[in-house]
């Protein structure tokens, strides 16, 4: 992470920014629960079709599954 303030190139790694944030409170509330729930996940079109079309092909085969799928999904994200 950088940032720039007159000139003057201020980065701060993940380790420390993590040690910054967990040492305050508000900002660990904040990246603990209130940023999380800022976000609405919703179901599409794509993924309610593949679990509806979706066959039990093992542990092996219901993970290929999930890997194809969200990458469809992705990619019609794309």
């Amino acid at each position: 992470m950088s940032l720039f303030h007159d000139k003057i190139e201020l980065t701060v790694d993940l380790a420390t920014f993590r040690m910054v944030v967990l040492a305050d409170e508000l900002l660990e509330g904040f990246f603990d629960k209130a940023l999380a729930a800022s976000f609405q996940l919703e179901r599409s079109e794509v993924e309610d079709y593949h679990q509806a079309n979706q066959k039990s092909a093992g542990v092996l085969g219901g993970l290929m599954n999930l890997v194809v799928n969200d990458s469809w999904v992705v990619l019609a994200l794309i």
